[in-house]
């Protein structure tokens, strides 16, 4: 009996609800609507999103890659090797490879948020690279007395803003192996640099490359053409550097302005390691990108 009368009661119920259930309807259509409506905006705003960050992701690889063209171009762009072009044309050419890379490198990391951490370091990687060679590459015939031949900046104003864009990936990158390295190698190459070009104290310079190329071969994740790499720099920077400045004076002035790139040959303490250290691979890029933007 007891069940009998439970199912009862439950068969009254359910027939209650479906009687009130029209008027529940129209006294709430207005509010169901209006959260239908909700629900439909808010799937369309996130298809939108996603849409949006995929699109601005591959805009970035985009212009990571022209970056990098014009990285290329600016390290084709020496002197010694374009003896025939016009000066004027020449350094014309360098500066648009310059800022045209620069450019790309901002619009990557505008693109992109702190997620993205593959392609963000490899910006760096290449935006210090490209402050390192314009500084590196030689000044075109006349450029001590046309400023107009000249770069916007100096070379000492390049070699820092270099050396800021690999101590980025540092900072704020420690898990992208492979750009870590190149950003080591980068830093090793600016304190190279400034040695070469008489800036700074040179003992103190080769200490801190040396230190660099260091942490390279002790990092045990580092692949071993790269230990390699590192290995043969800091040999190189012992022979080339370390062991002339023990033994030579520096002289009390040093020149206002950097050899003539028409000259025959190069200073011996030029820094090799540029010549190798850029052609560490870019990382690839995941086919489905990370959240662009914060």
């Amino acid at each position: 009996m007891k069940a009998e009368r439970r199912h009862e009661l439950k068969q009254n119920a359910l027939a209650k609800r479906l009687v009130e259930a029209p008027d529940f309807f129209r006294e709430h259509s207005a509010k169901l609507s209006l959260a239908g409506v909700l629900i439909v905006a808010i799937i369309a705003a996130l298809l939108f999103r996603m849409r949006s960050q995929s699109e601005q992701y591959a805009q970035a690889k985009q212009n990571l890659s022209n970056a990098e063209q014009q990285l290329q171009m600016l390290k084709r762009m020496d002197f010694g090797q374009l003896r025939e072009v016009d000066p004027v044309a020449l350094a014309a050419q360098r500066n648009n490879s310059y800022k045209s890379g620069l450019d790309a490198t901002d619009l990557v990391l505008t693109l992109t948020s702190s997620s993205s951490k593959d392609i963000r370091a490899q910006a760096y990687i290449v935006k210090g690279d490209l402050n390192w060679w314009l500084a590196h590459l030689a000044p075109v015939s006349g450029a001590e007395t046309q400023p107009s031949l000249r770069p916007e900046q100096t070379p000492t104003q390049l070699l820092t803003a270099a050396e800021d864009a690999y101590s980025a990936v540092l900072a704020q990158y420690p898990g992208q192996e492979l750009q870590v390295v190149a950003a080591r190698l980068g830093l090793a190459a600016v304190d190279e640099e400034r040695i070469a070009t008489g800036e700074g104290n040179s003992l103190d310079l080769v200490s801190k490359a040396k230190e660099q190329l260091n942490a390279i071969m002790a990092d045990s994740k580092c692949p071993a053409p790269l230990d390699m790499l590192a290995q043969t720099e800091l040999a190189q920077l012992s022979e080339q550097l370390l062991t002339p400045l023990a033994n030579v004076t520096p002289p009390a002035t040093q020149p206002s302005s950097r050899p003539s790139l028409a000259a025959e040959t190069r200073p011996t303490t030029l820094p090799t390691l540029p010549t190798t250290r850029h052609h560490v691979p870019l990382l690839p890029l995941p086919h489905e990108g990370p959240n662009i933007t914060d």
